[in-house]
């Protein structure tokens, strides 16, 4: 008798291709930051939540995009406020993530 073996849940199947493959958060918040500083993007506010969620998860690679673009001087001194203090404020881990 064989058992008939479904595959995993979403959330599950989710989590284990992040596992997987741990760079791909990371390459999707690199992708967003350079369509912001180097493409015409009218829209960029639409893409503030999902970058703000990539930063939120990927705490490390967000400051490291920074430096980069500072040392690089792709970001005038306007745009920087702008860009780069849209996660500042928030405490790691932030209030009521442990309750999930």
């Amino acid at each position: 008798m064989h058992l008939l073996t479904l595959p995993p849940a979403p959330p599950q199947a989710i989590e284990a291709h992040l596992r997987q493959q741990p760079h791909l958060l990371p390459e999707i918040l690199k992708a967003l930051f350079e369509i912001i500083l180097f493409e015409e993007c009218s829209n960029q506010w639409s893409l503030s939540r999902p970058m703000l969620s990539l930063i939120l998860i990927n705490e490390g690679v967000y400051p490291d995009l920074q430096r980069q673009a500072r040392a690089r001087g792709l970001v005038a001194a306007g745009e920087q406020v702008v860009l780069f203090n849209c996660a500042s404020g928030y405490k790691y881990p932030l209030p009521g993530s442990e309750d999930r």
